[in-house]
């Protein structure tokens, strides 16, 4: 089967790990050029990785609602290497995304799926391989924790005196922690009195989560990327709609 990996980081992580479970018959991964980095250190021994040359940024086929001359150009250099290459596998092929113009788009190739409309990405992927991928959801929290106060959304952002209640909850329990964030990301001042841990490549941050037990994150990728790797998951916030069937708790303030 051929698997599209065209949306985001989390997207491409929840793939990853049903594949990587299943470890049967051979895959090719299609995705984006910047998703190239995290894809290598996800990817399966079965399953062949192909990176695209003139996409990088979700596929702007998934998102049309701001047009320019570049993301144009863009949507046709990259929509002729997809068919080009989807045309010389001629395998099944899983199409990451299921609106209107993506079935218009692979109208053309007859054996493909499409994500069902609700966007549980774990509970589609579980009818399509036949398994639940299992998350490890606790009511307490282990040692070594990563804690991740800031989003790519800016809304889904602690404040300082979210993450403070947070930070002494964890010390009053002698709890180990870091405190991440991106090294692209700017931190507002109000949080200049906490200790914070960077990182700037899929690399690093991996290294961090080897080192971890617990994963705290107001971001679903983290929170993705650590069930890929059978760390405990807590959901600062609002608990995202694709971890609703599997009991992911929020870290309880």
């Amino acid at each position: 089967m051929v698997f599209l990996g065209l949306k985001g980081f989390g997207d491409l992580t929840i793939l990853l790990n049903f594949v990587s479970i299943s470890n049967s018959g051979s895959h090719v991964l299609i995705v984006r050029k910047d998703l190239e980095s995290l894809a290598k250190k996800l990817l399966p021994n079965n399953c062949r990785l192909i990176v695209l040359k003139h996409c990088s940024g979700v596929f702007p086929l998934y998102n049309l609602r701001v047009l320019s001359f570049v993301k144009i150009l863009t949507l046709i250099r990259s929509s002729l290497e997809i068919y080009k290459i989807l045309l010389q596998l001629g395998d099944s092929v899983l199409v990451d995304n299921n609106d209107l113009r993506s079935r218009i788009f692979f109208a053309p190739f007859t054996a493909k799926t499409f994500l069902s409309e609700d966007k549980n990405i774990y509970r589609d992927l579980s009818d399509i391989f036949g398994f639940c991928v299992k998350i490890y959801p606790s009511r307490e929290v282990s040692n070594r924790v990563l804690v991740f106060p800031f989003s790519s959304l800016e809304s889904k952002d602690l404040d300082s005196e979210s993450l403070k209640k947070i930070v002494d909850r964890l010390e009053s329990n002698n709890i180990q922690y870091k405190i991440m964030y991106f090294s692209g990301f700017k931190v507002p001042k109000d949080f200049d009195s906490f200790s914070l841990s960077s990182y700037s490549t899929i690399d690093e941050l991996l290294g961090y989560f080897n080192s971890a037990d617990s994963v705290l994150s107001v971001d679903t990728f983290q929170l993705h990327l650590a069930v890929f790797y059978g760390k405990q998951v807590f959901s600062i916030g609002k608990i995202n709609s694709r971890f609703r069937p599997h009991d992911v708790p929020p870290f309880n303030l």
